[in-house]
């Protein structure tokens, strides 16, 4: 039996038609929280379906006990992997993330079995590497692969102490108000 390298899901991902109601929603009806926002473009090098990729979004991360929840608002309805599956002004279910402790591997891994590279970083030196591989024919989402890198996960570990510190105020912070704890 094949197998990832780190089968380790953490994150659960949402695309969300209205970024702000999103926040609100699992802020105020789940008591999910707090979220920190980040305005992302992409670096160069982003490889979407095999071309040369551009990518402009708001994202926002928040915990809920040992699950993450990652919430995208793509700003350009161009080809890429958030559009493949959710068509503008819609909320729908994404994708979920691994850690990968060996990108290269995982990727082959997935694509040995059939289910398509649809994005990835691309050349990153000292960044850290993701891929998207669309296995949403057989599930109807995509997978995240994120490489492990100790940054990423003191990063995403401060997003877990926040949330098990949170009192309920300022449900939406900024992302570098998480980059400076």
């Amino acid at each position: 039996m094949k197998s990832l390298s780190n089968s380790n899901v953490f994150q659960n991902a949402w695309v969300v038609a209205d970024f702000d109601q999103a926040i609100d929603w699992w802020t105020g009806h789940l008591g999910v929280g707090p979220f920190f926002a980040l305005d992302f473009e992409s670096s160069p090098g982003l490889i979407y379906r095999g071309e040369p990729g551009e990518l402009a979004m708001r994202v926002a991360w928040a915990q809920a006990g040992d699950t993450q929840i990652e919430l995208i608002s793509p700003q350009a309805d161009g080809g890429n992997v958030y559009r493949d599956l959710v068509p503008p002004g819609e909320t729908r279910f994404h994708h979920v993330c691994f850690w990968s402790d060996d990108l290269d591997h995982d990727v082959a891994m997935l694509e040995d079995i059939g289910y398509p590279l649809a994005m990835h970083s691309g050349p990153n030196p000292g960044g850290v590497r993701f891929a998207y591989v669309d296995t949403s024919a057989a599930n109807g989402h995509m997978i995240e692969l994120l490489e492990r890198q100790d940054g990423m996960v003191a990063m995403f570990d401060t997003v877990r102490r926040c949330a098990s510190e949170w009192d309920g105020s300022r449900p939406l912070r900024s992302f570098q108000e998480l980059a400076r704890r």
